[in-house]
């Protein structure tokens, strides 16, 4: 059994799992890792955007390079929030000009990211990253294309409402957080079996990004 894990900070720790490792802002990724590269909101006024933007592109021809982000928008930043959203539609530039899914840091800014959405009809698949809002906001981003992925923590009632084609998981930044475990409790929540939900997020990712790997 494969454990496809969509977002982690950390390197592979697993022989049974396949992960996207962040390493926006890093030049290197670790031998045989697969990763994605982005801005993250909350870090936005430490960085140079020329020098992350050449990095972005640079990194684009390296074929373990699978999607752009994390980035997006969030209202706990000490950022701007014009200044997220200028960053936020380079970085979905980027996406679409390199036929790379987005992965997406989205806090309490949701109607902002419907409205971008909407305005630019993204071809690319925006996976929203560690999915924390109620079933009501899921079923509001529901209605385009996004997909969400789950960690550690998360609304169980949402959990319960992805539809199977749209459903990830995800460690994040949670060193402690075992992808096996986070399937397991994503089965449990949803009472489907384990080899159930293995085949689902299996086919998602593998769809997904079916150009790259």
């Amino acid at each position: 059994m494969k454990y496809y894990n969509v977002h982690s900070h950390y390197p592979v720790a697993l022989v049974d799992e396949f992960a996207i490792v962040d390493l926006s802002g890093k030049d290197v990724a670790v031998e045989d890792s697969y990763f994605s590269q982005g801005m993250h909101p909350l870090l936005l006024s430490r960085l140079n955007l020329n020098d992350e933007s050449i990095r972005i592109c640079k990194s684009s021809r390296d074929k373990r390079m699978l999607a752009i982000g994390e980035c997006g928008l969030d209202k706990l930043s000490s950022t701007s929030l014009s200044v997220q959203i200028m960053v936020f539609e380079l970085l979905i530039g980027y996406s679409e000009l390199y036929g790379m899914p987005l992965i997406v840091h989205c806090v309490k800014a949701f109607d902002e990211l419907i409205a971008i959405y909407k305005r630019l009809q993204p071809k690319q698949r925006w996976i929203i990253h560690g999915f924390r809002g109620n079933e009501h906001q899921l079923m509001q981003l529901l209605k385009y294309g996004f997909g969400f992925s789950f960690g550690k923590y998360f609304n169980a009632n949402a959990l319960r409402s992805v539809p199977d084609d749209r459903l990830f998981a995800e460690s994040d930044d949670n060193q402690s957080a075992d992808i096996r475990e986070v399937y397991r409790t994503i089965a449990e929540v949803r009472q489907v079996s384990d080899s159930h939900l293995s085949k689902v997020i299996e086919d998602n990712f593998l769809k997904t990004f079916k150009f790259k790997i």
